[in-house]
């Protein structure tokens, strides 16, 4: 576990960036894949002459969210000016939000760390028993995860490791074209998940209490993706939030680019073609953002 908390690349490389290292940047991004994939400071930073780093993590959610910007918070050297979060508001029905048991070996090397064990077991009560009882660790862990313990060990980079790039932006893992987007969705008010949404305003409350400017951003979503009853209550509850802490929600996907097919890679994230222009555009938003008293 240790040898993982030093690995400087790869998907570890990413994570010891949040969970690890004291960071001093300006401006940090944080939210699931729609973040880890969207947001690339080298062309954010070369527009709105900003230091910033992207700690979005793959395949997961407000509530793990909310312990990343907790634990980057009580790590950092200098307090960022801006945090950026992506908030998934169509993934709020979410029924299985407990069940995190495919995200479970990744985070153990981290299981020590207060903040983040009680957001998951907040999620998973099984975490608990890999606190205070490691041996059961050992059910969670697949060969991928002892094949990335040993090219920690060796500092053996592979080809996948080619996605994370500097200051943990991500690219998504295969950029060929999909000829078919599809997306199955049931359009009935669901169970909505309440977790979320109370990690949502605990963000809101956390960052406006440590005096840093949030900005609330929904990143780009293709025209196709079929919105449900669903999805525009929760859409309304994200906006209530904003209203309540007197935020404006960047809302990028009405954008034009959203109508174009060539500029997505699946439906709810871009493609190298798509994620320029949204760079462009937040990037040119944050400094108006950035200029404002």
């Amino acid at each position: 576990m240790n040898q993982l908390r030093s690995t400087d690349f790869g998907q570890y490389g990413k994570l010891n960036l949040i969970f690890e290292k004291k960071g001093s940047f300006d401006v940090v991004y944080f939210g699931s894949s729609r973040t880890a994939f969207h947001f690339d400071p080298r062309i954010i930073d070369s527009i709105a002459n900003v230091n910033s780093c992207n700690m979005g993590i793959t395949a997961t959610n407000d509530v793990v969210s909310l312990a990343a910007i907790k634990t980057y918070l009580s790590n950092c050297e200098i307090k960022p000016k801006v945090i950026v979060v992506n908030f998934d508001f169509f993934l709020w029905d979410n029924q299985n939000i407990n069940d995190v048991n495919s995200s479970i070996p990744r985070f153990i090397p981290y299981i020590y760390n207060p903040i983040l064990y009680n957001s998951l077991a907040s999620l998973d009560p099984s975490y608990a028993k890999l606190k205070y009882a490691n041996f059961f660790s050992f059910t969670y862990l697949t060969d991928y995860f002892y094949y990335e313990l040993y090219r920690g060990l060796v500092n053996h980079e592979i080809g996948r490791d080619e996605e994370f790039k500097s200051r943990g932006f991500q690219t998504v893992p295969y950029q060929q074209k999909i000829e078919n987007f599809q997306t199955s969705r049931n359009n009935e008010i669901i169970c909505i998940s309440e977790k979320q949404i109370i990690a949502t305003k605990q963000i809101f409350t956390l960052l406006k209490n440590e005096n840093i400017k949030l900005i609330p951003v929904v990143t780009p979503i293709f025209k196709s993706y079929s919105f449900t009853n669903s999805d525009n209550e929760l859409f309304e509850r994200l906006k209530e939030i904003c209203y309540e802490f007197e935020l404006n929600c960047f809302n990028y996907s009405n954008k034009k680019y959203c109508q174009e097919k060539n500029n997505f890679f699946d439906e709810i994230h871009l493609n190298n073609k798509g994620l320029e222009k949204f760079n462009i555009d937040f990037a040119n938003d944050l400094v108006q953002i950035l200029s404002q008293k």
